[in-house]
């Protein structure tokens, strides 16, 4: 399913680069892929990183990946915001 997300952005991988990349994010301090689900179907992924700045002293958040479904946006619009917000790390 993750796949076929990335796919939409432009981005096809295949099953085990999906997950050979995964696995390089998780250990990485900093970094999280939130994945949202609705009707049990897996219809949105981001991942952000945050990254030092030299020009501030806290850290900057940057989204390296967003997509929802094609198929699902209209689904999602339509349910109450706290239904469709279903996010999983």
């Amino acid at each position: 399913e993750l796949g076929g997300l990335l796919a939409e952005l432009g981005y096809p991988a295949s099953p085990e680069a999906i997950a050979r990349r995964i696995s390089a994010c998780v250990d990485l301090p900093g970094t999280a892929i939130f994945v949202a689900s609705l009707d049990d179907r897996l219809v949105g992924v981001v991942s952000v990183h945050c990254v030092p700045s030299l020009v501030f002293d806290a850290a900057l958040g940057r989204i390296t990946a967003l997509v929802v479904s094609d198929a699902s946006s209209s689904t999602i619009q339509e349910r109450e915001p706290s239904s469709a917000s279903n996010a999983h790390r």
